[in-house]
């Protein structure tokens, strides 16, 4: 009878070891659940993120062109305006230079003709002076003129007078 007992306690201690590993197996049952739930949920919002970060990064790699494509074209605007503003330097030199030597030349001419206007001046000076000169002529030919022609008019009386005069 003790080996019935015996079996019978040891058989319910089965039947309580039993209960209790299907009660913890159900809990590790349930708690499986939850953590394939909470992973499941891990997982989808892994992959929203990972997701996201593809299009972030498909962004980024949009950005990068743009901001490529910009950059290159700046490059070439700016390699434009210098070219564009050496060649402006260089015609502004040239034209510089240009006016330069336009400028001596009329500096030049400007002396020719000061001189030219010098000379003249001095011609003008000697035209004045033989003007002068051929009036003072002109009034010594005049007076020497009126003086024959008085001195032929006070003999003409005087020759007339004397040949009125003559006792006939």
């Amino acid at each position: 009878m003790k080996l019935i007992e015996n079996a019978i306690v040891i058989e319910n201690e089965v039947i309580k070891v039993g209960d209790a590993m299907s009660s913890k197996m159900n809990t590790l049952q349930s708690k499986a659940e939850d953590i394939e739930n909470k992973v499941g949920i891990s997982l989808d919002k892994q992959q929203q993120l990972s997701d996201g970060q593809s299009t972030a990064l498909e962004g980024i790699n949009s950005l990068n062109e743009v901001q490529f494509k910009a950059l290159e074209e700046n490059r070439k605007s700016q390699q434009y305006f210098a070219e564009f503003g050496d060649k402006q330097q260089e015609e502004f030199i040239r034209r510089q230079q240009e006016m330069q030597g336009l400028h001596d030349r009329l500096m030049e001419n400007s002396n020719k003709i000061m001189s030219f206007l010098e000379s003249i001046e001095a011609q003008a000076n000697m035209l004045i002076a033989l003007d002068k000169l051929h009036t003072l002529q002109n009034i010594i030919l005049f007076e020497s003129i009126f003086m024959k022609a008085f001195a032929v008019y006070i003999m003409s009386n005087f020759l007339i007078f004397m040949l009125t005069n003559l006792p006939c």
